[in-house]
């Protein structure tokens, strides 16, 4: 194995491994066919799992465009109308899809009520403040649903309650608009 490894790379290491472990995914029959496990060389290919596999790595890159682009409109629609309100923090979770913590946050615009999920960057992991913690979001004044919650700005105390509609700057902070 070890020579394996040295030789040809670890990549085809864990190829090695994984063929050898009665998984199939790709597409080859597995390396090892006879019941001593000696090696005999055949390779065939299924063209079923070859095509599977294929769509389901195109739908997973049209997936990822998609979402991409999605992100960046809502981006750009909040710096085109970007307001500013106050959000309180809920509950936080560790989330399977990603090693990054999220927390949960609501806020109000024109009485209604919207919450959001907010990815923690690892230099607010230790500093925000769940279950209560009041930040400011940004928030596009003409879709309030997308909003971003601003973990690095924390709501000062002598800031009692948002504006009806928000602000068009962020109270306490000169340098945000």
């Amino acid at each position: 194995m070890w020579r394996l490894i040295v030789s040809r790379g670890l990549p085809l290491a864990f190829l090695y491994l994984y063929m050898s472990s009665g998984k199939n995914p790709g597409g080859l029959k597995q390396f090892h066919n006879d019941s001593l496990g000696r090696f005999n060389g055949t390779r065939e290919w299924h063209k079923g799992k070859i095509i599977s596999s294929i769509v389901a790595v195109l739908v997973f890159i049209v997936f990822i465009f998609y979402n991409n682009r999605r992100l960046k409109e809502n981006a750009e629609d909040r710096r085109a109308n970007l307001t500013y309100t106050i959000g309180v923090t809920g509950n936080t979770h560790h989330n399977f899809k990603s090693s990054k913590p999220t927390v949960e946050y609501s806020y109000k615009v024109g009485g209604v009520k919207y919450s959001g999920l907010e990815h923690i960057d690892s230099k607010f992991e230790k500093t925000v403040v769940a279950n209560g913690g009041r930040y400011y979001v940004e928030f596009s004044s003409k879709n309030p649903s997308n909003s971003k919650l601003l973990l690095g700005y924390p709501v000062p105390d002598t800031i009692l309650n948002g504006a009806e509609h928000g602000w068009i700057y962020m109270p306490g902070y000169s340098d945000r608009r």
